[in-house]
């Protein structure tokens, strides 16, 4: 049972997508995101970091 009849079954990859978004200079990092949605667009990341990025960070700096 199982073993090579089921090589076709699954797919050995995850659509899984890790973005990072970081300082080169300083090495701070900014945002760091997994997603694991099938299709994912930059454009998408870049307007939720405008939209949601004093969601966690205003506390903190003021």
């Amino acid at each position: 049972m199982g073993g090579a009849r089921y090589d076709d079954v699954e797919d050995s990859q995850f659509p899984t997508h890790i973005i990072v978004s970081a300082d080169v200079f300083s090495r701070y990092v900014f945002r760091s995101d997994v997603a694991f949605d099938l299709d994912i667009r930059l454009e998408d990341k870049m307007l939720e970091t405008v939209l949601y990025k004093k969601d966690h960070l205003y506390e903190m700096v003021t």
